[in-house]
């Protein structure tokens, strides 16, 4: 193996790191929203139910009446 082909190899192997760290940095980033995305979807759910429960009880009409 000739020095130049050393020379190549490296830079493949800093390029093939890069990419990697590149890689590992767009995983972390899809994890996190995904996370967020999933705490948003419990947060709704759980709007809606509230909602709902304020809907159907007599606290509406206390609301409705307070304001």
């Amino acid at each position: 193996m000739s020095e130049s082909d050393v020379k190549v190899l490296l830079k493949s192997i800093k390029k093939l790191k890069a990419k990697k760290e590149i890689l590992s940095c767009v995983k972390k980033e899809d994890d996190e929203y995904e996370k967020l995305s999933k705490n948003e979807r419990i947060q709704r759910k759980a709007l809606k139910r509230i909602r709902e429960i304020i809907e159907n009880s007599e606290l509406e009409q206390l609301l409705v009446n307070y304001i």
